[in-house]
């Protein structure tokens, strides 16, 4: 790409694309709204649009700057915040997490030989019941969103303060996340731009349905609520310079450590990585009632990819590789 003129050309054309694409995908898919966004390469290339309502059945548009609930994409910050205590040396991957917390939900005599690393890696074993499935150890891969609020039990109590505070101190604030929050049930949405989850019914008509609704306990498995702009963010501090950890130690969060069962992707430390025409993604997904979402880096070619709905049958996944597939031909 060439010089500011050229770019400023190649965003509006790309954002034009991608208008289209979110237009095509709501009516397609059946959505009621659908927010897309990325960046692409060095230049700084930037895209976000949106489709659709944010509250169908008000009539409300959405627009690209409204809030979607990011369900477990939440998992990328708490697992981001855990390293930053690591490099401080406050913690360590292979520190106990019962000898943190002191006593744990689970009753397996088996839990107390899981490690940080073993949670970051959804390789403890531990179910979303309380239960084990196996003995830690082994690098066999369950999801475990139980596994994800113990490590934000075990941050609240190294950095003594609460996990939404840390989260805000340690990565918002300093990214200038203005948009995004770790929703706990106490806060209010003054600037009215939340976007409203929804369903599809018997009768296969869309409708709104009940508002999430956020604890503390959750926090740190699925309560992120953000937009495209903020994720935009979010990237370049991970692509750009990365800001919130060392270049070291992206070494051990995005290496492999586990195959995905039915799937082609493999976990790193708590980000999934896939290969798409020959390049390495890392991201993560979420799906919760009424929302869906997708998130997704490609270092190499300093690429990202969010993509929002406010409806849980979206296919994200799919339309996650699809815009990455536009973004490469521009290249």
């Amino acid at each position: 790409m060439g010089g500011g003129v050229d770019l400023m050309a190649a965003e509006i054309e790309l954002t034009a694309k991608l208008r289209k694409y979110a237009e095509d995908s709501v009516f397609y898919h059946d959505l009621p709204g659908l927010a897309a966004g990325g960046s692409v390469g060095a230049s700084a290339l930037e895209f976000q649009t949106a489709a659709g309502y944010r509250n169908m059945d008000a009539g409300e548009i959405l627009k690209p700057g409204d809030v979607f609930h990011m369900a477990s994409v939440t998992k990328l910050f708490t697992g981001t915040a855990i390293m930053m205590l690591i490099e401080e040396g406050k913690l360590g991957l292979a520190d106990k997490i019962v000898e943190i917390l002191g006593n744990m939900p689970i009753a397996d005599k088996r839990c107390t030989k899981v490690t940080i690393e073993h949670l970051l890696t959804h390789t403890s074993g531990i179910f979303d019941g309380g239960s084990m499935l196996w003995e830690p150890g082994h690098r066999r891969f369950s999801y475990s969103d139980l596994g994800y609020e113990l490590l934000g039990r075990a941050a609240e109590g190294i950095a003594g303060k609460p996990f939404d505070e840390l989260i805000r101190e340690k990565i918002l604030i300093p990214l200038q996340m203005s948009n995004s929050d770790i929703r706990t049930g106490e806060q209010v949405d003054i600037n009215n731009n939340t976007v409203y989850p929804h369903a599809k019914g018997r009768d296969k008509k869309i409708a709104t349905a009940e508002q999430c609704r956020y604890n503390r306990q959750d926090g740190p498995s699925a309560a992120l609520v953000s937009n495209l702009e903020d994720m935009s963010k979010w990237a370049k501090a991970h692509l750009c310079g990365k800001k919130l950890l060392k270049p070291e130690t992206y070494g051990l969060v995005w290496g492999e450590y586990a195959p995905v069962p039915g799937s082609k992707d493999r976990i790193c430390m708590t980000w999934f990585k896939r290969t798409q025409a020959g390049y390495e993604l890392y991201g993560h997904e979420g799906a919760d009632k009424g929302f869906r979402s997708g998130f997704w880096l490609c270092p190499e070619l300093k690429i990202h990819v969010a993509v929002m709905s406010n409806i849980a049958s979206a296919p994200i996944r799919r339309m996650c590789e699809e815009i990455f597939s536009m973004l490469l031909a521009i290249l």
